[in-house]
C-alpha cells in the first residue's frame, strides 16, 4: 500500500499497482471483473465514483493504471481516503479487501484548528464549543469551510469573541454555514500598513514617493507638489516629451480625431438644420385605417355633388328617364335564354355541320370494322391484339379473363377492350 499525498480538491488523482502470481510472482493479469472503491475517513462510506482502472495497461498483464476523479460531492477537503479493491482475482484467490494506495485531500497543511461549527450567520461562525475562551485568539487567521454546508469557502476572521465563540468574517459568505459546517483555521501571515519599522504611518507616508518616468519622483512626506511642479516634472521627463512616444505624441493625436469629429459633427448639424423645430412625433402619425376612412368621407362627399350635378343638367336638357317596368319584363323572358345561343341565320350551318359530323363517324366506325375483319389478331401474354388490314398498325388491344376474372390467354371467358 502507497500514499500518493494530499491533493487539492478536484484533482485527478494517478497511480499504478501490479498483480503477480503466488508460485513464482510473475506479472499476471488481475481477472475476476476487477471493481475499485474509495472509502473516506476510516469510515465504512464508501463509492464506485471516482476512480476508473486500467486492467494489463499497454497489453502488459499484471501492470495496471488508475486514476481518481476527485470532483464528486463524494471528495471533500479535511479528509483522507482509501484505494480498496472491492471485486477482483489473482491467480484463481480473491483480493476483495486488498488497499492498494491511500491519499489525502488538504488534510496535511498544519492548522490551528479543526472542528465542526455550531451555527453560522451571514458575517459570523460559531466555532465548537471547546474552542479558545481569549477574545481575539484566531483574529487575522484564515478560516475554511471543508464539508456540510457551505463547504469550499474561505473566509479572513477579522474579530474573535472567547466567551460566545463567534468568528466575525470579512467578507460575508455565499452560503451560511450552520451545524453541520466542517471548519479548518490556518495561520495566514498579512502586512499591517499602519505600521512600518515600528513607526506608525499616516496616508502621506505609505505613498512617501511617486514614480514618473525614469524614477523621477516627487517627496510627498511634507507637502504634496503643486500643478505647475508636475508641468514642470513631466516637461523635463524625456521619456513623457518624447515626439513620437510621449505627450506630444498623444496631443497630436488627440488633435486629429478632434478635428476629424468636428468634422462630422459639422456635417450632421448641416442637415439637421433642415428639419423643422418641432417636428410630429411618431405618434402623432394618423394610422392607415385613420386615413382610409377620411378618404372615404370625402370621395363620397364629392360623387354626391357628382350625381346632383348630372341630374341637374339632365333635367334642363328634357331628357327622359328609361322605363324601368318595361326592362324588367324583358329581362325576365331573356333570362330563360341559354347563355351564347345561335344566330337565327347559323340554323342551317349547325344543320349541316351535325349531318357532316354523323356522317364522318359513320365513315370512321366503318372503316374500324374493315379494319378489324381485314386485319390479323394475334394473342400475346393475356392480351388479345387486333391490326388493320396491313397486318401492322394496331388498332385495338383487349385483356383476356377466365370465368373468374383471372388473366389467361388458354381459357377465355371474356375479353375487355383496354387500346385505344
Amino acid at each position: 500500500m502507497m500514499y500518493l499525498g494530499d491533493f487539492p480538491l478536484g484533482q485527478q488523482i494517478p497511480f499504478w499497482f501490479n498483480s503477480h502470481k503466488f508460485s513464482d510472482a510473475s506479472m499476471i493479469t488481475l481477472a475476476g471483473s476487477p471493481v475499485l472503491s474509495v472509502y473516506k475517513q476510516g469510515s465504512t462510506t464508501e463509492t464506485t465514483t471516482g476512480p476508473s482502472l486500467s486492467v494489463d495497461y499497454d497489453s502488459r498483464p499484471g501492470m495496471h493504471y488508475v486514476t481518481i476523479d476527485t470532483t464528486d460531492a463524494f471528495y471533500v477537503a479535511g479528509c483522507d481516503y482509501a484505494v480498496v479493491l472491492t471485486t477482483g482475482t489473482v491467480d484463481g484467490v480473491g483480493q476483495v479487501g486488498e488497499v492498494l494506495a491511500q491519499f489525502s485531500i488538504r488534510n496535511r497543511t498544519p492548522s490551528i484548528r479543526r472542528a465542526t461549527a455550531q451555527a453560522g450567520a451571514a458575517g459570523t461562525i460559531t466555532l465548537d464549543s471547546s474552542a479558545s475562551a481569549v477574545d481575539d485568539f484566531y483574529n487575522k487567521t484564515l478560516i475554511f469551510v471543508v464539508g456540510g454546508t457551505g463547504i469550499g469557502q474561505s473566509r479572513l476572521i477579522i474579530d474573535y469573541t472567547g466567551s460566545s465563540k463567534i468568528a466575525n468574517i470579512s467578507p460575508n459568505w455565499i452560503t451560511n454555514p450552520d451545524n453541520t459546517s466542517v471548519f479548518v483555521i490556518l495561520p495566514a501571515g498579512y502586512v499591517d500598513v499602519g505600521y512600518l519599522a515600528g513607526a506608525a504611518q499616516t496616508a502621506r507616508d505609505v505613498g512617501a514617493s511617486v514614480l514618473v518616468g525614469d524614477k523621477t519622483g516627487f517627496a510627498l512626506a511634507t507637502t504634496p507638489p503643486t500643478a505647475a511642479e508636475i508641468r514642470t516634472e513631466v516637461d523635463a521627463n524625456s521619456k513623457l516629451a518624447n515626439v513620437t512616444y510621449g505627450l506630444a505624441a498623444l496631443k497630436t493625436l488627440l488633435d486629429t480625431v478632434t478635428g476629424y469629429v468636428d468634422t462630422e459633427v459639422a456635417a450632421i448639424k448641416a442637415k439637421t438644420d433642415n428639419l423643422p423645430a418641432n417636428p410630429a412625433a411618431i405618434g402623432d402619425i394618423p394610422s392607415a385605417v385613420t386615413i382610409a376612412g377620411q378618404t372615404r368621407t370625402e370621395l363620397a362627399t364629392e360623387l354626391a355633388r357628382i350625381d346632383a350635378a348630372i341630374s341637374t343638367r339632365l333635367a334642363s336638357a328634357g331628357y327622359t328617364a328609361p322605363a324601368n317596368s318595361d326592362i324588367s319584363v324583358i329581362k325576365a323572358k331573356t333570362d330563360n335564354l341559354p347563355a351564347s345561343p345561335a344566330a337565327v341565320g347559323s340554323a342551317m350551318t349547325l344543320t349541316s355541320a351535325y349531318d357532316a359530323a354523323k356522317t364522318a363517324a359513320a365513315a370512321a366506325d366503318i372503316a374500324f370494322v374493315v379494319d378489324r375483319l381485314g386485319g390479323k389478331t394475334k394473342i400475346v401474354g393475356n392480351q388479345q391484339i387486333c391490326y388493320k388490314a396491313d397486318n401492322v398498325t394496331e388498332i385495338c388491344r383487349f385483356d383476356l379473363k377466365d370465368a373468374n376474372g383471372n388473366a389467361t390467354m388458354t381459357s377465355v371467358y371474356e375479353k375487355s377492350r383496354v387500346i385505344p
